[in-house]
């Protein structure tokens, strides 16, 4: 009877024994398992944030080149450069890269922050005073079993476009042109072309000296017109400011403001 107990308490022992180290190795695997899991996820991860960066350069850069391809293609009045673009107001831009999902919406902004973390893109980022600068919102998003991602940032964006400089002396160049003409004194009966036209010249070497130091070229242009029935012909003026070799996403472009009237003689 003693053998017997035993016996019985040997074999308890021994499914004890076995239960603990299956237990135990249950156990093992599923830490190792839950280990690679939490290793694909780390990786997935490490990947979507590498293509997010990506995704959101592309279509940073995407706005810049729609951009300067509008502002490279005619000359812009000098009194609402912006206003006869409008495309420039809002600009939607969307991309797909490895699964990743990258919507945006850039405009113009006159006012940003002057550092920015978009390293793909890094000569033309941040808020520059002075330039033309674009603010820009892009929504990432990509989703898998693993990994849920999402995120929205807004990033500053510029053109190296002496805008405000170009505006500034293309509508002091026309102020100047204005004052003088509307200083002229005039003999009744005799038209003061000669008058007009030694004007304008004098506004193109003072303000053509102006712009050269500012980094622009200058010029003013006139021409008149007869008109039936009036003994004095109608000037026209055309102030016009460039910046050539603008340094683009797309190769060196040129930025031009205009500006242009009529005067009585």
């Amino acid at each position: 009877m003693g053998t017997r107990r035993k016996a019985i308490a040997a074999t308890i022992s021994s499914l004890v024994i076995f239960g603990t180290l299956v237990a135990l190795n249950v156990a093992l695997y599923e830490s190792q398992e839950q280990g690679v899991v939490l290793h694909a996820v780390s990786d997935e991860a490490k990947a979507v944030a590498t293509e997010a960066e990506l995704a959101k350069g592309l279509v940073a850069l995407s706005l810049l080149r729609t951009s300067q391809s509008v502002l490279e293609a005619n000359s812009h009045p000098c009194s609402d450069p912006l206003g006869a673009v409008p495309a420039l107001r809002s600009i939607a831009l969307s991309s797909r890269l490895g699964g990743i999902a990258a919507n945006a919406r850039g405009a113009v902004t006159r006012s940003g922050v002057q550092s920015d973390n978009l390293t793909l893109l890094t000569p033309f980022t941040g808020f520059v005073p002075g330039y033309l600068n674009f603010a820009l919102r892009v929504d990432l998003s990509f989703s898998t079993s693993l990994v849920q991602y999402h995120k929205a940032e807004v990033h500053y964006l510029h053109l190296p476009i002496l805008y405000d400089e170009s505006i500034a002396t293309c509508l002091s160049a026309v102020g100047y042109l204005r004052s003088k003409v509307q200083g002229l004194i005039r003999t009744p009966g005799v038209c003061a072309t000669p008058s007009i036209l030694g004007a304008i010249a004098e506004a193109d070497r003072r303000y053509s000296a102006l712009a050269r130091e500012a980094g622009l070229t200058l010029s003013i242009s006139s021409s008149s017109m007869d008109r039936w029935g009036v003994h004095c012909p109608t000037m026209s003026y055309e102030v016009v400011v460039s910046q050539y070799g603008v340094p683009g996403v797309s190769g060196d472009f040129m930025w031009r403001v205009s500006e242009g009237g009529s005067l009585l003689a």
